[in-house]
């Protein structure tokens, strides 16, 4: 059965996402390879199940991050995709091999004062004076899904708009006011799933996973993923 995840949680804490700045490449210019419509969500970037072109994908990022406590995840949201550890590509790669790209980045830190770190706001930019990268800390990758498919079962699905996408929570705003939808339900097809692990679908936002890589994750205690059971028939 599959699982919708959100990357980027961390284990037992509530701590905010670190501030990102990629040193080069412009992750703005990462384009699908195949931008062509295939009438369901917008593809315009690299979370949309579509390969990219590998040009302007940065190679170098600094973390800026006031919080000693904030570890860096298996599993986490990035501009080029997700970004994820080397234990997490392995396990994808022996699942799907030669189905998704990944592209390494080298992940590094700040190096700055906490007196003068953040203004009384909260407000990252900008940075203090005296601040600088100076450490690496990990290898990780980006990693871009590249499987893109169509399982929602529409006669059982609650919350589809009139455009096909699944929306429940708009519905439920409704027009005016008005309830819409009183019982949203997500349910995807077995069949159209078939043997991937990883994937985007067409008409329903989010990542999904599958059982089997689900159960490989948590048996090699790997972190960062919030994941939701979804309906497969």
């Amino acid at each position: 059965m599959p699982y919708d995840v959100m990357p980027g949680v961390h284990p037992g804490k509530n701590l905010k996402e670190p501030w990102v700045e990629y040193l080069d490449g412009d992750y703005r210019l990462v384009k699908p390879v195949d931008p062509t419509p295939d009438g369901g969500r917008m593809i315009s970037g690299a979370r949309d199940g579509r390969s990219v072109h590998a040009d302007h994908v940065p190679t170098r990022i600094a973390l800026r991050d006031a919080d000693p406590d904030r570890l860096l995840l298996d599993f986490e949201l990035s501009a080029i995709g997700l970004k994820i550890s080397t234990a997490a590509k392995d396990l994808i790669e022996r699942l799907e091999p030669g189905v998704h790209q990944f592209f390494p980045v080298e992940v590094f830190a700040y190096s700055y004062d906490p007196a003068t770190w953040q203004d009384v706001y909260g407000n990252y930019d900008p940075v203090p004076a005296g601040t600088h990268v100076d450490r690496k800390i990990a290898d990780q990758w980006f990693f871009v899904i590249c499987n893109r498919l169509d399982t929602m079962n529409r006669d059982l699905t609650v919350g589809i708009m009139d455009n096909g996408i699944y929306a429940p929570h708009f519905l439920k705003q409704g027009r005016g006011g008005k309830l819409l939808v009183d019982q949203e339900r997500l349910v995807l097809n077995s069949s159209a799933i078939g043997k991937a692990h990883v994937w985007c679908e067409r008409c329903v936002p989010g990542i999904f996973f599958s059982d089997e890589l689900i159960a490989q994750i948590d048996s090699a205690a790997l972190t960062g993923l919030r994941r939701t059971f979804v309906e497969a028939m």
